[in-house]
């Protein structure tokens, strides 16, 4: 018999260890997952902190245009980032679970309801999306989003396995309609990571700048579109540069915000650039961080159709292992196999010389 098909027997049952390492979808959230519309887990019991400054000078007046704003009369309303209760619709809800908060800091209120008006899953037949919606005019305010997976609910094998990011790893999110028109002056795209019990915040280089920018404030040209998705890969260096996010500090509400300072156009100032290159070989969530500033005349509202995370799983030793003995039962079968003679045989009967002993084996 030849050689390399022992060969081939014998390390089978690695070659599938090998296999079982492959990129694969952990996150595919998106498709048909309520019949009606569905409000968020959370919304109709919103949390509300006052006497904050959402417009201190540190954010350069991102806000609005004073950059000395420093009276604590503001308010912060929403759903309170959570790593225990999932923001994921509990009834009447098909789709991937997934957990995070969301608020909105809004300047002096003034009496005004400051609560958000809508945070849910839209049902748009084969299309559902995710609809974020804060509509408090006539007065200045900002709004943020935190969406992340837990690891308990990654697909393909990702809930069992230890999952990384290589550089084949890839997030991506669509957008739906009601985005390029209102997410507009500043806004940013971010993807979340947890690892070790650390929250982590991504940037598209060492600048520290935003995976993806807001319609506007990107020109037009390569903001947020509608219809459109956008990806981010590790090969492109876009999951390269991480910075620590803490949304569960503040009740939750407080520092959802992830508010860095800025030097034009949108990179951070060197001097306080917190991303460094970053490795993950454990994940234990993953997600994406959305962020709209606005003035006084705009509505902060989308609609996300799609999120999916390409990645690395790579199995744990005990299933190498395991996976690993099929070569092994492979060689096994193969020795207990009577041979079977070829098409060509001699006078007698036996096998010819250099014929193989397993009739029909592939070379």
């Amino acid at each position: 018999m030849k050689l390399h098909y022992l060969l081939y027997t014998v390390f089978s049952g690695l070659a599938l260890a090998g296999q079982a390492a492959a990129q694969n979808i952990i996150v595919n959230w998106g498709g048909d997952s309520v019949s009606t519309s569905t409000s968020l887990n959370g919304f109709s019991a919103q949390k509300s902190v006052s006497k904050v400054n959402v417009n201190p000078g540190s954010r350069a007046g991102r806000l609005t245009k004073s950059k000395t704003d420093t009276i604590s009369k503001d308010t912060i309303v929403g759903i309170p980032f959570s790593e225990t209760n999932q923001l994921s619709p509990t009834t009447g809800y098909t789709g991937q679970r997934f957990y995070g908060g969301l608020s909105s800091g809004v300047i002096n209120p003034a009496g005004k309801s400051a609560t958000i008006d809508r945070a849910q899953i839209t049902n748009l037949g084969s299309k559902d999306v995710l609809d974020f919606r804060y509509a408090l005019n006539n007065t200045n305010h900002d709004s943020h989003l935190a969406v992340y997976f837990n690891k308990d609910d990654f697909l393909a094998g990702g809930a069992n396995n230890k999952v990384s990011i290589d550089t084949n790893s890839s997030l991506s999110i669509r957008f739906n309609s009601n985005t390029s028109t209102q997410v507009s002056n500043d806004g940013e795209l971010r993807w979340i990571v947890r690892e070790a019990g650390q929250w982590w915040i991504s940037a598209a280089n060492s600048a520290g700048q935003l995976n993806i920018r807001s319609h506007n404030d990107a020109g037009g040209s390569n903001g947020i579109h509608n219809q459109t998705t956008y990806t981010s890969t590790a090969a492109a260096g876009q999951l390269t540069y991480w910075a620590p996010y803490n949304p569960l500090t503040g009740g939750g509400l407080l520092n959802m915000n992830w508010e860095p300072t800025f030097s034009s156009p949108y990179a951070i100032a060197k001097a306080s650039n917190p991303f460094v290159p970053k490795t993950f070989s454990d994940i234990t969530a993953v997600g994406f961080y959305l962020e709209g500033d606005h003035f006084s005349t705009n509505v902060f509202q989308f609609q996300v159709e799609s999120i999916t995370f390409s990645t690395l799983v790579v199995p744990e030793p005990g299933t190498i292992a395991l996976l690993g003995l099929t070569g092994f039962f492979g060689l096994q079968c193969y020795l207990r196999r009577k041979p079977a003679k070829s098409n060509k045989t001699n006078e007698s009967g036996e096998i010819a010389e250099g014929e193989s002993e397993v009739a029909n084996v592939p070379a």
